[in-house]
């Protein structure tokens, strides 16, 4: 027996192994809607978690949010921020590095994603005097 056939048994047995449980995991998620996942993989702000898994927001009935990718990538940003504000600088930055003013560009995502937010979660985006924005719970 070829001493490279002992190695490579193992590690095609564990392949197998890891696909089958991933498409597995897969297929539950798809036919319940639902993420299958544990707690590390959720933030969850007000009744909007963020599956870092799923790479998606879901409401509190398990809903997932639609978001355009920049939408997505905005409140990312805002669910993995500590104190959930975001500067205008470092927005820009992050969503636009080429552009070399972005604030008109930002003022319109956010007017777009004000309403998604608003009407489908207890959230809402506020402006700190024209410097931040704050991912905030309503009370």
């Amino acid at each position: 027996m070829n001493p490279h056939h002992s190695i490579l048994i193992p590690l095609l047995l564990a392949a197998v192994l890891c696909a089958g449980w991933f498409f597995r995991r897969q297929r539950r998620t798809a036919s319940t809607g639902e993420p299958a996942e544990d707690d590390t993989t959720l933030i969850t702000l007000g009744n909007l978690s963020l599956s870092r898994r799923d790479d998606c927001f879901y409401n509190d009935r398990r809903e997932r949010l639609h978001l355009t990718p920049m939408q997505y990538a905005l409140m990312q940003m805002f669910y993995l921020s500590d104190a959930h504000r975001l500067t205008k600088p470092h927005i820009c930055r992050a969503l636009w590095p080429g552009k070399e003013n972005a604030d008109e560009t930002l003022y319109t995502l956010i007017r777009r994603l004000k309403p998604i937010v608003e009407s489908h979660s207890n959230l809402h985006i506020t402006t700190d005097r024209g410097r931040a924005y704050v991912l905030e719970v309503n009370d």
